[in-house]
């Protein structure tokens, strides 16, 4: 009896032992994705890549103070331990922690990268029926590693993937991704990943999708809309990111993924799969309103103002926030350095820290320049957040709307009859204003900025939109120029006496 009971004692011991490192690394993450930023240094295959993880420091913030590594698998069967390189607070009891590294791939191809923490905050609900500190934390982003491509990063994005819902309301998050290249973005919704083994194990690198895992309108269903009707939904817009739940029927902690896709030239170059967390609450507490506003065009040189209007049906104080490139900020407000575009940088006064009175009125203000020209429109998401008085949970609004930058046209062309200088009988002399509004060069592009000339017979065109680049109908390109020429002489055999010419310049280069 002795000796079996040392052994029971022993292998309890050594139980209790197997179990220790695991409680001890338990960092209760909420929320968090991967980006990636290709560097220059002599070679097309290294990347700076980052973590950016949301922690919960209510019910474990000594955890998230010991998670100073992450593991980090490359998706080249090569994985490794990753310092954390920055903590700081956020609301909401929540820390963002940074964790980042480079890394140099040996060859051309497609890399999924992920990483991995354990473990979950715990009882969300829509996780493992609530037990979600037993499930890992598990996000890959993915990415193209072809020299092609030059310096592409993958999209940041700017807005926290923390937030608060009320049953019975509307809840929506953006994600307010902007994609330093100018390549194109579409969004869908994805399933939280964990995988198995410990951080040793080959198996820590291979997700599958979280245990148990519902939708978060799926817990009790069928629920109803925010306007009464049968069947809550959870969707995302695919063009801005506007993921909408309406609406909660149970106060809780939910999680979800998507996914951000990155498109050059219509391929697909990569993705990003954020994880997000919602704490869904039961009170009075109305969420503040943003009045719609309308997509902006404008030439670059611009200054930009577009007034924002805020209500709250509680009639609490609000403060109001703005996200995307322009602004040039991370997600806790810091500048970015290097900067995301060429300044200057767009504000919201008063201040995003000013709590106003409802209505609140508020300005976006941004002084573009032809340093930021791109194709793709801006995204920019404004945020609205109310300070209940009776300490309730503060709820959120978003309302996105685009700015697309477009070059100013080419100015003061003016066209004389002159005499021709090499033969024929007519000729007519055009000048116009240098033109020196141009995006940045772009890393690797051959394509030179050009002045194309076009001529049509008669004059009887409309003036074009202000926002339709290009040439319009029944004009034909007679000449292409140099963009620093200033002048050119038609002298077409086709000039006939007595025939009214319409003539239109078109500045054209390329745009990341």
């Amino acid at each position: 009896m002795r000796s079996s009971y040392t052994g029971w004692l022993l292998a309890l011991l050594l139980g209790i032992g197997i179990l220790l490192p695991e409680a001890a690394q338990a960092t209760h993450v909420r929320a968090g994705e991967i980006t990636t930023r290709r560097l220059l240094d002599g070679t097309s295959l290294k990347y700076e890549i980052t973590l950016t993880a949301y922690y919960d420091e209510i019910k474990g913030r000594d955890a998230a103070r010991d998670a100073n590594q992450v593991l980090f698998c490359f998706g080249d069967g090569i994985q490794r331990q990753v310092d954390r390189v920055s903590i700081r607070p956020f609301g909401r009891g929540t820390s963002i922690n940074t964790y980042r590294t480079t890394y140099t791939y040996q060859g051309p191809g497609t890399y999924s990268i992920s990483a991995r923490i354990i473990n979950r905050n715990d009882q969300t609900r829509n996780i493992n029926g609530g037990q979600s500190l037993e499930i890992n934390f598990f996000v890959t982003t993915t990415i193209s590693v072809i020299s092609s491509l030059g310096l592409n990063s993958t999209p940041v994005l700017l807005n926290p993937p923390v937030d608060s819902a009320r049953i019975g309301q509307k809840y929506c998050h953006n994600p307010a991704a902007f994609d330093i290249d100018g390549d194109s973005l579409s969004y869908r919704i994805a399933t939280p990943q964990q995988s198995n083994g410990n951080d040793n194990d080959a198996t820590a690198c291979q997700s599958f999708p979280v245990t148990r895992y519902q939708l978060p309108n799926l817990v009790v269903p069928p629920g109803k809309t925010e306007a009464g009707a049968s069947g809550a939904t959870f969707t995302v817009n695919s063009r801005t990111g506007d993921v909408c739940w309406d609406s909660p029927a149970e106060a809780g902690q939910y999680n979800y993924a998507f996914v951000i896709q990155e498109w050059r030239d219509g391929v697909l170059i990569g993705e990003i799969t954020r994880d997000v967390q919602v704490i869904v609450v039961d009170g009075p507490n109305k969420r503040p309103l943003i009045d719609p506003i309308a997509d902006i065009c404008a030439e670059a040189g611009t200054l930009i103002t577009q007034g924002i209007r805020v209500t709250d049906p509680d009639g609490n104080r609000v403060l109001t926030e703005g996200f995307g490139g322009p602004f040039n900020l991370t997600p806790d407000r810091v500048a970015y350095s290097p900067p995301l575009l060429p300044p200057a940088f767009a504000t919201i006064t008063p201040g995003e820290l000013v709590a106003q009175a409802s209505p609140a009125s508020s300005t976006f203000n941004w002084q573009t320049n032809c340093g930021q020209l791109r194709q793709e429109p801006y995204l920019i998401t404004i945020k609205a957040t109310d300070l209940p008085a009776n300490r309730a949970a503060a709820l959120n609004s978003y309302q996105s709307f685009q700015i697309l930058l477009i070059g100013p046209r080419p100015q003061n062309l003016t066209a004389q009859a002159v005499s021709p200088t090499t033969g024929g009988s007519r000729a007519i002399r055009l000048n116009w204003a240098p033109y020196a509004c141009l995006p940045p060069a772009q890393p690797g592009s051959t394509y030179l900025p050009q002045m194309l000339v076009y001529r049509k017979e008669g004059c009887t065109s409309p003036e074009p939109n202000p926002c339709q680049t290009g040439i319009t109908g029944g004009y034909t390109k007679i000449a292409t120029l140099s963009i620093a020429t200033t002048t050119y002489t038609d002298t077409s055999s086709s000039l006939r006496r007595g025939v009214s010419y319409s003539y239109r310049i078109v500045a054209q280069y390329p745009l990341p």
